[in-house]
């Protein structure tokens, strides 16, 4: 696809969304300034190489889901318009398919750094990072079982019961080394879809991940953190109020500006006090990408190699600064 016919599908879907509702992304990602640093979370939408998993077969057998390489060069063309320092995905097949991509398609753009690590998922996708910075560590938690009362730091009553369910996507934890001290990065990707069931898991999820992250901010009291990805839930829903009662700020806090082209927001950059207050004023925003017409159902309609993802990437800009940074003396892991 040429780049007039980018930018003139980016406009008419601008104008269409504008035309719906109070739907309306950045055309263009804020200008870079000096001595900051760019992140990005974008949900890519079932990022598959073309190499065939012999642990993959059936319904989700990943030969046949291999991401056409239009849409990997729409995906890359967005990324390069962004020209972020810390890029984290969601939705991606593996550290060799992320490998791929970054080798293929975002040549030059100086990702040295990388990150992915297999969950255990059944559909064989993962939250991912890409890095113009060193990692000093990179985990995953090890598989938990929800049950009960799990979901019990979001308030109200419980609403499961039954048996127990596992937390099928752990987030992916990558401490970098940006040169003036360490941060550290939670990407999270949340159980999606309506009900009470799923509205608990994700509220159970994020009781755990936030108790995990509240264990480590305790260890490493003077260290940024920033949690960002996709966490199926709008603002006001409790999934995500456990992190803000955890103490992390959500950098873009309008909740009118939708993530998903289904009119939802669902993808969050929240940091620790430190780091919002560093924010650079006008860069926290959503980058309206290339999409099919309203009325396209992003369900069942094949997507167009145009259209890179049914989610639009969120970035921020943070001040570069030494304080309330991990010290040199002190950094660990």
């Amino acid at each position: 696809m040429s780049f007039f016919l980018f930018r003139l599908s980016l406009v008419l879907w601008c104008i269409s969304t504008w035309a719906c509702g109070d739907y309306r992304p950045r055309t263009a990602p804020p200008p870079r300034q000096p001595d900051t640093l760019r992140v990005v979370s974008w949900n890519v939408l079932n990022l598959y190489d073309h190499a065939d998993d012999p642990e993959l077969s059936g319904q989700w057998d990943d030969a046949p889901l291999a991401t056409p390489t239009g849409r990997c060069e729409s995906i890359a063309r967005v990324l390069r318009l962004l020209d972020a320092d810390i890029v984290a995905l969601q939705e991606v097949e593996s550290l060799a398919c992320l490998t791929w991509f970054r080798d293929t398609f975002l040549v030059g753009m100086g990702y040295q750094f990388i990150a992915s690590i297999d969950g255990g998922y059944h559909r064989g996708v993962e939250c991912a990072v890409l890095s113009r910075f060193p990692f000093r560590s990179v985990s995953i938690d090890p598989p938990v079982m929800l049950s009960g009362d799990d979901a019990a730091c979001a308030g109200g009553e419980p609403r499961h019961q039954e048996g127990e369910v596992a937390y099928p996507r752990p987030p992916l934890r990558v401490t970098i080394d940006y040169g003036d001290g360490l941060l550290a990065f939670v990407v999270v990707h949340h159980k999606a879809g309506g009900g009470e069931l799923n509205t608990w898991r994700r509220e159970a999820e994020a009781c755990c991940t936030a108790a995990s992250i509240s264990a480590w901010r305790s260890l490493h009291p003077h260290c940024g953190l920033i949690v960002l990805g996709d966490f199926n839930a709008n603002a006001a829903e409790e999934s995500v109020r456990v992190y803000k009662n955890a103490g992390l700020c959500d950098v873009m806090p309008n909740q009118d500006v939708a993530t998903h082209e289904s009119g939802r927001r669902t993808d969050y950059i929240l940091a620790t006090p430190d780091l919002a207050s560093r924010v650079v004023a006008g860069t926290a925003c959503v980058l309206g990408i290339p999409r099919p017409p309203y009325g396209w159902n992003w369900k069942t309609d094949p997507r167009p190699d145009w259209s890179p993802s049914d989610h639009s990437p969120v970035l921020v800009d943070i001040q570069r600064s030494s304080e309330a940074s991990c010290s040199r003396a002190a950094r660990r892991p």
